[in-house]
């Protein structure tokens, strides 16, 4: 991960070109959320909020693979990072709008989509079919 040029930031990010801090870079453990949830005995999340600096495009496309429930998925996208660009975020919204996830409100910066779950599945979860 890359720390941001001002020390006085937090958001660290996996997008080398957005700082110039290559030489600052850090290693981290990370998991996977289907192996979090599997630890502690989750089968569905209600409400995943994600701002994570350019890593939301492969947890997306994990979550999508790892068949997990979200009622609510809650993105802040990084295509204004160097080395990310619009077209990531537009395939990233396919894919959810494929698997049943709609947008129900995007913000201002247009950087902030928020989707909704509209399969039956998210329908059993919430025992209305």
């Amino acid at each position: 991960m890359y720390p941001p040029d001002d020390p006085t930031w937090v958001s660290y990010t996996i997008s080398a070109n957005e700082y110039d801090t290559a030489a600052r870079a850090i290693t981290a453990p990370g998991r996977r959320l289907s192996s979090i949830m599997r630890e502690l005995g989750h089968s569905h999340i209600d409400i995943l909020k994600m701002d994570i600096e350019g890593a939301e495009y492969s947890v997306i496309s994990n979550l999508i693979e790892s068949g997990i429930e979200v009622s609510q998925l809650l993105v802040e996208f990084h295509h204004r990072f160097k080395d990310i660009g619009i077209e990531k975020t537009q395939n990233a919204i396919k894919l959810l709008n494929k698997y049943g996830y709609k947008i129900f409100d995007i913000s201002s910066r247009g950087e902030e989509l928020s989707f909704l779950r509209t399969t039956r599945s998210f329908f059993r979860l919430w025992g209305t079919c």
